[in-house]
């Protein structure tokens, strides 16, 4: 197609990604060298970020379908799941358009949390997906096996995408304010009982 996106699979960044808008008009070589830096074994997170679940990823590159919605910006819906069910979800507004974008959290009903985060802003007139039941079930049918999974979605003309999963959001560093919010969602993750094998 003449739109689409180009990553890799273990990056995270503008570095990892191309958004083609227009094939015809594109530098074939500078995406093609931008591809093969990003495939490097240091662009791995386990070695940049210490992101331990891509220590032995094996590096690919992925051409995926250019999400189009109805205004400029996709909103990032990341559904927060403790032991298979859904307790919150973060929504990300004007990622590319705005130097501070929105980050508000939110419960299950959608009523505003109140925490958030020192790099987004609070917005609490943020608008619910008329999907957002379905996605909340999709999120819980995909975290069933894991302790604690963040489902992410994108919703495009009232159909749903997973954008990825993701089992330590920002490296596990990440942190909530109020800092009381660190404990209480913590408390939230039930880690199973160690399994002692039977010789």
């Amino acid at each position: 197609p003449s739109k689409f996106v180009i990553k890799v699979n273990w990056g995270d960044g503008k570095e990892f990604l191309e958004i083609v808008k227009d094939k015809a008009a594109v530098d074939t070589h500078m995406i093609k060298a931008k591809m093969n830096n990003a495939m490097r074994p240091w662009n791995n997170l386990y070695y940049s970020h210490f992101f331990w679940g891509y220590k032995n990823v094996k590096p690919k590159i992925y051409v995926e379908e250019f999400l189009e919605s109805y205004k400029e910006d996709l909103n990032d819906y990341k559904v927060h799941c403790f032991n298979g069910n859904a307790k919150f979800v973060l929504v990300c507004e004007e990622r590319s358009t705005k130097k501070e974008m929105n980050k508000t959290f939110l419960d299950t009903d959608w009523n505003v949390l109140p925490f958030g985060r020192k790099d987004g802003k609070i917005n609490t007139s943020v608008l619910k997906p008329d999907n957002f039941s379905k996605m909340l079930m999709i999120a819980e049918c995909l975290a069933k096996p894991f302790p604690f999974v963040r489902v992410d979605f994108y919703s495009v003309k009232n159909k749903l995408y997973v954008g990825e999963m993701t089992f330590h959001p920002g490296c596990g560093w990440e942190s909530f304010y109020p800092e009381k919010w660190n404990r209480i969602i913590g408390d939230m993750l039930i880690l199973p009982k160690e399994k002692i094998l039977e010789e």
